[in-house]
């Protein structure tokens, strides 16, 4: 169990102001959840009755339902900008999961990384949707070969971390 007991809380000196647009930023996320259960859902169903839909109608849905995080990220994202503050859980070495709190400069920065990789990620997804929905043969190439390039090095960072993380362990006993 992660305890973030010496954590200094970001919320308590904050603005009415402040604490509203938090509130509103939770009235959104709740709001973004809904959708990505909707379009889940929907897609779900298209998936099940394929023969009784329109024929991409099924890779609509789920390309959608690959976009409707965006919303939830871009608001937690501003949250973290807005607030200036955050408090993000980091693993050092092979130790226990600890609580690091982002503030001033730095949690800006982290707002606007968390808020450039969702609408990377958009970019990303939406270029595959409209390659495939439009036979735009060389584009569809292209996205899935930057997708295979992109998966290949996360699986490969991740071995490597592992492997490092492990000889770490042997030669720490």
């Amino acid at each position: 169990m992660v305890s973030n007991l010496g954590v200094r809380p970001v919320v308590n000196s904050e603005s009415e102001s402040q604490q509203t647009f938090h509130r509103w930023m939770k009235r959104g996320q709740a709001a973004t959840v809904g959708l990505i259960v909707g379009i889940f859902v929907m897609a779900l169903y298209t998936s099940i009755n394929w023969k009784q839909v329109a024929p991409f109608e099924v890779a609509f849905w789920w390309m959608t339902f690959a976009l409707s995080g965006i919303p939830l990220t871009i608001c937690v994202g501003l949250d973290i900008i807005y607030s200036r503050g955050a408090v993000i859980p980091m693993r050092w070495g092979t130790g226990p999961k600890q609580m690091v709190t982002v503030s001033g400069r730095k949690a800006v920065l982290t707002g606007l990384g968390v808020i450039a990789v969702a609408l990377a990620w958009g970019g990303f997804v939406l270029a595959l949707m409209y390659s495939m929905l439009t036979y735009n043969w060389d584009l569809l190439r292209v996205t899935t070969s930057v997708f295979g390039v992109l998966l290949g090095a996360v699986i490969v960072l991740k071995i490597f971390s592992s492997l490092v993380r492990d000889f770490s362990r042997a030669a720490a006993k």
